[in-house]
Order: C-alpha cells, then structure tokens, then sequence
C-alpha cells in the first residue's frame, strides 16, 4: 500500500537569487547567493539567509 500525502501549504526552498564575483579581495570570483521559502500560493520570499562561498579555499558563510 502507497501512501501519498498532498500538502498543498507545502514550503518550496532553495537558492533565490546567486551572483559570482570577487567579494574577498584575492581576485578569486566567489559565489554570493540568498535562500529564503515560499509558500506555494503566494511570491513572497521568506526566512531569507545570504551566503557567500569563498572560491579559494571552497568554506561557505551563511548571515540570517
């Protein structure tokens, strides 16, 4: 037996928005990206979260 649950509040989250670039000053492009939600019926980004990836050394930094 299948059990198939439609939650049709369900949150869809991912990368929102993401640019590459030299943030750090070592003239290595790194990755800035914000994430955040939505809920499924309306366009609003919620609980966003920038982070940003150095492109040297590979470590992300996530800022609430």
């Amino acid at each position: 037996m299948n059990r198939y649950y439609f939650n049709p509040y369900m949150r869809i989250s991912g990368v929102v928005a993401s640019v590459t670039g030299d943030v750090t000053g070592d003239l290595i492009p790194d990755i800035v990206y914000v994430t955040g939600y939505s809920e499924s019926d309306v366009s609003i980004i919620q609980n966003m979260i920038l982070g940003i990836r150095d492109g040297a050394i590979g470590v992300s930094v996530s800022i609430p």
